[in-house]
């Protein structure tokens, strides 16, 4: 099988969760920053469209108990139009063209040895055909938000609709449909948490007030 690796991703290799990740495979599930993961048991993705998301999960994963140094390679940072960001030998790339769309999916698999090559683009393929794992709900109608630059303006055009299943959902009105992004940080200085700290702030200045004008 594949992975899907759209926009921007952290492939990880599934062996190196069981036997290095803190808390092995059920924690790793636990500690998901998304709803962006899959996995064909031999590879793991997870998706961001923000890089700086990106750079603070590979941060959780690494204090975790994973590495992608040259002494151990347990995981690779992925572009989907660069392919792997750092160098990697374990991991092959392309893009396949969807069916019936102009959409061409970018995916990826565990490298193996001794299997049949793609003579016209060096791939080394694990099967004549392969099975594509994504994302729970992933469409490739989901997927047409564009990477990179581009996106920071794409994104000044949207609406935000809310968040399903851990995704961030918004309106495109050019297309009439909806797209998909990771979850947002909650921040802490929006504007119902500061007026949930005001309030009682207010309260207890008033209350403070009123007992020194009763003792006067």
């Amino acid at each position: 099988m594949a992975v899907l690796c759209d926009s921007y991703s952290i492939i990880i290799k599934r062996k190196a969760i069981d036997n290095f990740y803190r808390g092995g495979w059920d924690n790793f599930l636990k500690n998901l920053p998304n709803a962006s993961m899959c996995t064909d048991e031999e590879i793991v993705r997870i998706g961001f469209l923000d890089p700086q998301k990106l750079n603070k999960y590979l941060d959780e994963l690494l204090n975790f108990g994973l590495r992608h140094d040259s002494g151990r390679g347990d995981l690779v940072l992925f572009d989907q139009d660069k392919g792997p960001i750092n160098k990697c030998n374990w991991l092959q790339y392309t893009k396949v063209k969807v069916a019936g769309s102009d959409y061409k999916m970018p995916i990826c698999w565990l490298l193996e040895r001794n299997r049949e090559t793609n003579s016209s683009s060096g791939i080394v393929l694990k099967a004549s055909s392969m099975n594509i794992a994504t994302p729970i709900g992933w469409t490739h109608e989901r997927a047409q938000l564009k990477h990179g630059k581009d996106a920071k303006n794409l994104a000044d055009q949207l609406f935000y609709q809310g968040n399903k299943d851990g995704l961030d959902v918004y309106w495109n009105p050019i297309t009439n449909e909806e797209l998909f992004t990771t979850k947002t940080e909650k921040k802490i200085g929006s504007s119902k948490n500061l007026f949930k700290i005001i309030i009682p702030i207010v309260f207890i200045v008033f209350i403070t007030i009123l007992f020194e004008f009763l003792l006067m």
